[in-house]
């Protein structure tokens, strides 16, 4: 479905396709989570946020107008959501960025919310004039006369300079709109889009259209809280009534005479009859209570037990049969009552040895992350990712966490996860303990001494350097003509260069010299400059990075 536009995925959402739906998940909750990141300054209120938008977005699609984009749909919900928090969130501050790279940045979180909100989306998310009345619920022609006026004001104010011209306005405005956007945790993307389609009404979207911007949809979490009650209802019902059918079959079994543990038995032509109480026989199909009887000798004795082979026992001579008289001088043989046939003990065979039981091998948690690597920008600050206790059969796992380097902090630093739990762990970048030379730094979290690590990096500089200003005159015609040049970089601009053509073959360069007092690189009158065309100024950064922009010395 990528191939569809948003307006073909809405309309198959809107008929019960949770695949569109998804679809339409995949393509924006980076950009909502971006935005609400922005805004918030802070993770896990910007996961809150964006989830919340989506879920808004999913109710209205029933009611929206097939005009309405989808994105309008989410950035509406995510503003009102975001400027709800604005009072209790932190953004980033002055004081938590550093480098001329961020003055854009440290500028921009100084705006007012609102304007700060519209400025994203419009430059940053995409948004034109017509989605952007449809998040604020206005006309177009209005919403196009509202961002003229804002691009004026906040340009100035991202430049430094209330009176700010044209081109410096459009180029702090460019460099804002260049910053670096903010994906989703992989693990926060997949939480929400469960969550998402757990509660997905199918067909069933109503008409009314979502939320008013005072109401807020029930999170997730609750979401799951809800879910939960009437399985675990369920649960004690079918316990009690398997405890019940256990109880019949038992109560079967002690009646039912064939049964090992039944309290009477048949004597039926299967069994033979147990022995009759007070020397009556039993008749054939009457029940009888089993009583065992202990044989015993006629002195009171117990029979002892055969040891070797089988023994047999005296029986009492039947009736009518003559008794034989023994010859004088042997000794009679005592007649007594019939012994039964005793059991004997089985001989254990020579040499047998009864083999070890060996003992259980120890379950050991495994614990693991969601990923290996985490890049953190600089002027961000923090980030998070997972840590997992993936052995589920082992219980909770403890942990400990360190860092590196001291610029990376994380929290918590210790604790303890749950079977098949998971713990989410902060990551705070201490830019003033960053090196200061331009370049990418890396540093590494390590969980319990190496059984699982992250690489967490983050980049001082790297973007090329922006001339704000360039230009050159001379002082009477034909004559040597003098440079003045104005550059920013994200760490520092180490040189200003002008390189120029004469009679077709390249020249230069001619380095100018920073004047701290005007905050310009200045230099000249440079007499080999004279007769010169295709004028050019370079900036160049530390790490080699550089910007060019071509001139017309003026009265030369």
């Amino acid at each position: 479905m990528d191939e569809l536009a948003d307006s073909e995925l809405m309309a198959a959402a809107r008929a019960g396709d949770r695949e569109a739906f998804a679809t339409l998940f995949a393509r924006h909750f980076d950009a909502a989570y971006d935005f609400s990141l922005l805004m918030t300054g802070d993770v896990e209120r910007a996961s809150r946020v964006a989830a919340d938008a989506f879920v808004e977005a999913m109710e209205s699609l029933g009611g929206t107008r097939d005009s309405v984009t989808f994105r309008s749909l989410v950035f509406g919900a995510a503003r009102r959501e975001a400027l709800a928090e604005a009072g209790s969130a932190t953004r980033p501050g002055v004081a938590e960025v550093e480098g001329a790279a961020e003055a854009v940045r440290g500028a921009a979180s100084r705006l007012d919310p609102k304007q700060l909100s519209l400025l994203d989306l419009h430059l940053r998310q995409g948004l034109d004039s017509d989605e952007i009345a449809a998040v604020l619920g206005i006309g177009k022609a209005n919403a196009a006369v509202m961002l003229a006026r804002l691009e004026k004001v906040a340009g100035s104010r991202l430049a430094g300079a209330a009176g700010a011209d044209e081109d410096t306005r459009r180029l702090a405005l460019a460099v804002y709109q260049s910053l670096e956007a903010v994906s989703a945790p992989s693990v926060t993307k997949e939480r929400v889009l469960s969550g998402l389609l757990l509660r997905w009404p199918g067909r069933g979207f109503s008409g009314g259209g979502g939320r008013g911007a005072d109401s807020r949809a029930p999170t997730l979490e609750e979401d799951r809280q809800k879910a939960a009650a009437p399985a675990v209802a369920l649960g004690g019902v079918r316990l009690a009534a398997a405890l019940a059918i256990v109880a019949g079959l038992f109560g079967a079994a002690l009646l039912l005479p064939a049964s090992p543990i039944a309290l009477t038995r048949s004597n039926g032509a299967s069994h033979q009859p147990a022995a009759a109480v007070g020397g009556e026989t039993p008749t054939r199909g009457t029940n009888v209570i089993i009583v065992p009887e202990r044989s015993a000798t006629p002195n009171g004795s117990p029979t002892p037990a055969a040891t070797g082979g089988s023994a047999t026992a005296s029986a009492t001579p039947s009736p009518g049969t003559p008794t034989k008289t023994p010859p004088p001088g042997s000794t009679p043989t005592p007649t007594g009552t019939a012994l039964p046939t005793p059991t004997s003990t089985p001989t254990p065979e020579p040499g047998a040895t009864a083999t070890p039981t060996r003992p259980p091998t120890p379950c050991v948690p495994a614990l693991s992350t969601n990923l290996g690597i985490l890049n953190v920008p600089l002027a961000l600050g923090s980030s998070s990712f997972q840590l997992l206790n993936t052995s589920f059969g082992c219980g909770a796992a403890s942990f400990a966490i360190s860092s590196s380097e001291p610029w990376l902090t994380l929290s918590p630093a210790s604790g303890g996860i749950g079977a098949g739990g998971a713990v989410s762990i902060v990551v705070t970048i201490a830019a003033g303990q960053v090196p200061a030379a331009e370049g990418t730094y890396s540093a590494t979290a390590s969980v319990n001494s190496g059984a699982a690590e992250v690489t967490v990096t983050t980049q001082r500089g790297g973007q090329p350097p922006h001339i704000v200003l360039a230009g050159g005159s001379c002082s009477q015609p034909v004559g040597p003509p003098s440079f003045a040049a104005s550059a920013s970089d994200d760490v520092a601009v180490i040189g200003v260069q002008v390189l120029f053509d004469k009679g077709g073959t390249p020249q230069g360069p001619l380095s100018l010299i920073f004047d701290g007092a005007l905050g310009l690189w200045t230099g000249g009158p440079f007499d080999a400059a004279t007769g010169g065309t295709n004028f050019r100024i370079v900036a160049t950064d530390g790490i080699g990075l550089s910007d060019s922009r071509s001139i017309v010395p003026s009265n030369c």
